[in-house]
């Protein structure tokens, strides 16, 4: 038998900012990741459709941890306030993102066939901003 519990949450007022800010500076690393890989993905697609060969080396790498070097390398252009929050706050921004992004490009099936009904659409992509196959 399983048995679910309920806890509420009563923080103090400096705890409550410190949660708004880890939940705030996760979405904010996410949100600026998605932006850079998005912005390559649409530099990429111009670039194809001049006629120039890509590489995979064209484009980011986007697992967990080739993310978490991406933040790395950026952060302290587009968050200086990164350094106020726990590591693990943009570790679960890279690994959110890594799950997306690899749901769409990722088959379900073992033997990699490529089939429409066996690929996941992650919703938390907007539909325009998928890569062009």
């Amino acid at each position: 038998m399983t048995q679910a519990y309920r806890y509420a949450l009563d923080p103090t007022p400096e705890q409550s900012n410190l949660l708004r800010s880890h939940i705030g500076g996760t979405r904010f690393a996410y949100n600026a990741l998605l932006e850079l890989v998005q912005k390559n993905w649409n530099e990429n697609q111009v670039r194809k459709a001049s006629g120039e060969e890509l590489t995979d080396k064209d484009y980011p790498r986007t697992g967990h941890l080739d993310l978490q070097t991406i933040w790395y390398q950026h952060r302290d252009e587009l968050a200086p306030w990164w350094a106020e929050n726990n590591s693990s706050t943009y570790n679960y921004a890279c690994l959110n993102l890594s799950n997306c992004v690899c749901a769409i490009s990722v088959p379900q099936t073992r033997d990699d066939t490529p089939r429409s009904s066996t690929y996941h659409v992650c919703s938390c992509l907007p539909e325009n901003s998928l890569p062009a196959q």
